[in-house]
């Protein structure tokens, strides 16, 4: 799956918060301003970076107010996509946000409902190849 988003119009998006960093990009979609994307992260970490995490990641649909573009992503703590890469230097779990970005027009991501029913086996790829000295 992780393919067959990486091509054509759909961008990933990384991003976690740490003890140090509130706002720690590791992969930022050149196709999305800056702005809408700090929306993005404001309404999904609102009630606050882990609020509710641990019961399991939350999949997560935003799309600007012109319906130009989509985010399709999940909101998690990274170590339940990868152990290995899901605490800070500090020991703290990593609250995640993991997707895709996409110019959608009106129509609604196909790929939604598979995102959902498969998150770890897109997300986790995701998160890791982003966390790598390889990908970031």
């Amino acid at each position: 799956m992780l393919g067959e988003l990486a091509t054509g119009d759909w961008a990933p998006m990384v991003f976690g918060r740490t003890r140090y960093l509130d706002r720690w990009w590791q992969a930022v979609p050149a196709n999305a301003p800056a702005e809408w994307l700090n929306d993005v992260l404001d309404a999904a970490f609102g009630s606050g970076p882990d609020k509710g995490l641990t019961a399991g990641p939350r999949l997560l649909l935003a799309r600007e107010s012109d319906g130009g573009r989509v985010f399709v992503g999940l909101l998690c703590l990274a170590d339940q996509l990868t152990p290995e890469r899901g605490r800070d230097v500090g020991g703290r779990g990593i609250p995640a946000l993991v997707g895709w970005v996409s110019r959608c027009g009106g129509e609604q991501p196909a790929a939604a409902a598979v995102m959902a029913t498969q998150a770890r086996s897109w997300a986790a790829p995701l998160w890791e190849y982003w966390m790598t000295p390889s990908g970031n």
